[in-house]
């Protein structure tokens, strides 16, 4: 059986090619809290609280409420609890997600100085 001169190396830059691009794909994101979070209503805000381990420890946990276009941010603790308040009423919806270091990675921008 002959095999041809192009084989080896086509198959080589196969290789290489799949390596290369596990290399540059993205990471996978963390998983949302845990489905175990409480929400209460208190006046015209909610309190969103999650249990030991909904989250990463000392992930950072946000909570947006589309209706109202607003947001806000909570540090979980070491056990991956953690506790927040948003103005929200009945019915909405309130997205959560969390963020642990720099994963996933953040855009920053800065506050411009006054002239």
């Amino acid at each position: 059986m002959r095999v041809s001169h192009f084989a080896l190396p086509l198959a080589l830059g196969a290789a290489l090619s799949a390596v290369g691009y596990g290399c540059n794909s993205p990471t996978l994101p963390l998983p949302p809290p845990a489905e175990s979070v409480e929400v209460t209503q208190e006046g015209s805000f909610a309190i969103v609280s999650g249990p030991r381990f909904a989250v990463e420890p000392y992930a950072l946990v946000t909570a947006y409420n589309d209706r109202t276009r607003s947001g806000t941010v909570a540090q979980a603790n070491a056990d991956g609890v953690f506790s927040l308040r948003i103005e929200a009423l009945p019915g909405d919806a309130i997205e959560l997600w969390q963020r642990v270091g720099n994963s996933p990675p953040a855009i920053v921008v800065k506050v411009p100085s006054t002239p």
